[in-house]
C-alpha cells in the first residue's frame, strides 16, 4: 500500500489536483492511499477534491448496518465484543 503524503510533501500532487474529478480522482486516491480506502471514497460516491474537503469522516458511514458496506466492513476493521465497530488504526493514520 502507497504512503500516505505529508502535509510538507506535495512532490506526488498533481498541479490539476483540485480539479480531479470521477476515474482520475479515483486513480490519484489509489496512488497515493491504496485501493481499500478508495473503496471506501466509491462506495458513498466521493468522487472529487471539492466532495472529498467537505467529508468531516469518510469512516463515519460505517457506524451504520447496511447488507451493501458488510464485505467492506470485514476488510477495514472488526467488530467488538460490545458491538462496536472499530477501522483498523493504521486505515485511519492514512486518512
Amino acid at each position: 500500500m502507497a504512503a500516505a503524503v505529508s502535509i510538507d510533501d506535495n512532490s506526488r500532487l498533481p498541479e490539476n489536483v483540485l480539479e480531479l474529478e470521477g476515474d482520475d480522482f479515483y486513480r490519484f486516491t489509489k496512488s497515493i492511499s491504496g485501493a481499500l480506502l478508495t473503496e471506501v471514497l466509491k462506495i458513498q460516491d466521493i468522487d472529487s477534491v471539492f466532495i472529498f474537503l467537505q467529508t468531516s469522516d469518510i469512516f463515519e458511514i460505517f457506524q451504520h448496518d447496511s447488507t451493501i458496506l458488510r464485505d467492506l466492513k470485514s476488510k477495514i476493521g472488526s467488530y467488538l465484543n460490545d458491538g462496536t465497530f472499530q477501522v483498523k488504526y493504521g486505515l485511519k493514520l492514512q486518512y
